[in-house]
């Protein structure tokens, strides 16, 4: 991208680079529709369509706010970005299905803890009659039918005690990846992740940013070129193991967004993939 562009040039082609990125999300989507699926691909093809929904968000914002108002689409990429450190880690480790299973128990878990949550801000507050927010008893009808299901057993270390199996945090996922090609083309991934972060949780930094007369917003929108690279491969790296579980699909990337996307990138992401 040229950096020499205003930041309303620069904003319009990322936009158009996340719709286009965000088809592809979607053509994927459509072509596994009445395929037999198991854990495995309900797990990357929610994925997908999280990517999809998030994607038209990100084009919309960049597409129709000034570049001073794009905390939102910071915050976006941000959830974007999460699910492509996690698809790294499961392709390091050879996509082991026990992965899925401790990342889909971690959020059950959480699930399950902010019903909690909500029940004991019900109690507390407003002695268990506010509507909208969980009783006592819906609680505990929510916990007894998710151990009374057998299929749920897999989410736990220790079924008799409910013990919990757990995902690596995201924030540990870099250190655990080998030291190789793939690794090194997108160890930065992570610090993007923890930049975009900050205006996740600290307002102050986000009006400084947001705020700054020094041409840092006009870097950092230029910076969302690799954000939008690491989706791309997201999408890579979630068509080629959809493969080899035997979903039927294309990769089609119809209007050859990477050409344009990955200039000055390194597109390295999976030894297999096409």
């Amino acid at each position: 991208m040229d950096e020499n562009n205003t930041e309303r040039e620069i904003q319009d082609q990322l936009a158009n680079w996340a719709g286009r990125i965000r088809d592809i999300a979607m053509d994927i989507c459509a072509q596994a529709l009445g395929q037999r699926v198991t854990l495995k691909e309900k797990y990357i093809l929610g994925m997908l369509q999280r990517q999809a929904g998030v994607l038209r968000s990100v084009q919309t914002n960049l597409a129709t706010e000034s570049h001073v108002n794009q905390t939102a689409t910071f915050i976006l990429l941000r959830c974007l970005l999460d699910d492509f450190i996690t698809l790294l880690y499961y392709q390091s480790r050879e996509w082991q299905e026990s992965d899925i299973i401790k990342h889909t128990a971690t959020a059950y878990d959480k699930r399950l803890k902010m019903v909690k949550n909500s029940k004991d801000i019900n109690v507390k507050y407003f002695e268990g009659t506010a509507p909208g927010l969980p009783t006592e008893e819906y609680y505990k009808q929510e916990l007894q039918d998710f151990y009374d299901n057998p299929a749920n057993d897999i989410y736990f270390k220790n079924v008799a005690r409910r013990e919990w199996k757990s995902f690596i945090a995201t924030t540990n996922i870099i250190t655990q990846l080998p030291i190789n090609g793939i690794s090194r083309a997108n160890a930065h991934s992570l610090t993007l992740w923890q930049l975009y972060s900050t205006y996740v949780h600290y307002s102050s930094v986000t009006q400084q940013l947001e705020n700054s007369n020094t041409g840092s917003r006009k870097i950092e929108l230029l910076q969302l070129q690799e954000a939008l690279s690491y989706v791309y491969k997201t999408l890579m790296l979630a068509s080629h193991v959809l493969g080899r579980y035997g979903i039927r699909h294309e990769f089609r990337d119809t209007t050859d967004v990477y050409a344009e996307i990955f200039e000055g990138y390194n597109d390295e992401v999976n030894p297999d993939a096409e």
